[in-house]
């Protein structure tokens, strides 16, 4: 079974990639690299890393479908995480499949195995709709359907084994952008319906309102500076992050 969940996603993902390059001569797509530095690496109200990390991501776009991939390690390499996305998009609406791959121990991880129980990827399945210009709302739900997101079931005493299932952990959230004088601005409020990896049960965990500032680098270059206040109402903490977007 595992086997066939890796050949699978790996042969959707760069048969997506080879698509996209065989169209490449007539409709040239374009590739996009960016790097994001962070004080702390918060995600969805949790706190991913309390140290800076470095976020690589490579994209590539072509007209409405995209795939990259998305890295984050700090300085001392105790935290790492790599990564692999596809969306696409139709009319408001974005379609995005997430390979999360992470793991406290990861360097002693097969990256091939995704054993339900021992592998460090987790697929996730994610939907977003963004409002009319005149309403810029964004609305987003994401579910993990496979990987080590799991819970004890019941201890087979026939095989001896311990029998786990899949959480489902689910994400929702709520954001809108807007200006305040030279700041773009977005508020936002994120919650899980259910026990999972955000939350010991369903409520809001994620709520927050972050302001991007562009410091001016040079006659043709502006370094966006980007400070988040996060508060999670279901663990009591609170968190300030800054990051700058190379």
């Amino acid at each position: 079974m595992k086997t066939k969940i890796y050949i699978l996603t790996t042969f959707c993902f760069f048969s997506c990639l080879n698509m996209s390059f065989s169209q490449e001569k007539k409709d040239k797509g374009r590739f996009d690299l960016k790097t994001d530095i962070l004080s702390t690496y918060l995600w969805r109200g949790m706190v991913a890393d309390p140290k800076p990390n470095i976020q690589p991501t490579l994209t590539y776009t072509y007209k409405k479908f995209s795939i990259g991939a998305f890295g984050s390690t700090n300085l001392d390499n105790s935290y790492r995480e790599v990564d692999l996305f596809a969306t696409y998009e139709l009319n408001n609406f974005t379609f995005t499949f997430n390979d999360y791959y992470w793991s406290p121990y990861i360097d002693s991880l097969d990256y091939t195995n995704y054993d339900f129980i021992k592998s460090g990827h987790y697929l996730e399945g994610m939907v977003a709709w963004k409002g009319p210009e005149s309403f810029p709302i964004t609305i987003q739900a994401a579910t993990i359907f496979f990987g080590p997101d799991n819970k004890f079931d019941h201890f087979d005493s026939v095989t001896g084994e311990t029998v786990y299932i899949n959480r489902y952990s689910s994400y929702f959230e709520v954001a809108y952008p807007f200006i305040l004088k030279e700041y773009d601005m977005k508020a936002f409020i994120g919650g899980t319906p259910n026990e999972g990896l955000y939350g010991t049960g369903g409520g809001v965990v994620n709520v927050g309102l972050s302001a991007i500032k562009k410091i001016k680098a040079s006659s043709t270059w502006e370094i966006p500076l980007t400070g988040s206040l996060i508060f999670n109402p279901q663990t009591s903490r609170v968190y300030f992050t800054l990051g700058i977007t190379l």
